[in-house]
């Protein structure tokens, strides 16, 4: 942003803006080639779900102009630390599975 936006007009333009990246088709990719790593991706997909319910409750805040909420930080941390961790499971899953091949 380097100071041309401020905090809450990048926040407005990211609300605006549809996420380019479609995710269930990379799910869907993953569950494909990596069968044996589904209930790892269920896990993360679940903990993608709490993540965005997080995320619409504080849009619905901040467009009725509260803009900030310890509660929606402290949830959206928590959520991030868990999406952390499935993350870091899987990918030691699939590194496991690269060296079998």
């Amino acid at each position: 942003m380097k100071g041309d936006l401020t905090y809450n007009e990048a926040l407005d333009l990211a609300i605006d803006t549809k996420n380019a990246i479609n995710v269930d088709r990379l799910f869907t990719l993953a569950e494909l080639y990596f069968d044996s790593g589904h209930a790892r991706l269920d896990e993360i997909r679940q903990i993608l779900e709490k993540v965005s319910s997080v995320n619409e409750e504080f849009k619905r805040l901040y467009k009725s102009g509260q803009t900030s909420s310890k509660e929606h930080l402290r949830k959206m941390s928590a959520e991030l630390i868990s999406l952390d961790g499935a993350i870091d499971s899987y990918k030691k899953a699939l590194r496991s599975y690269a060296s079998e091949l």
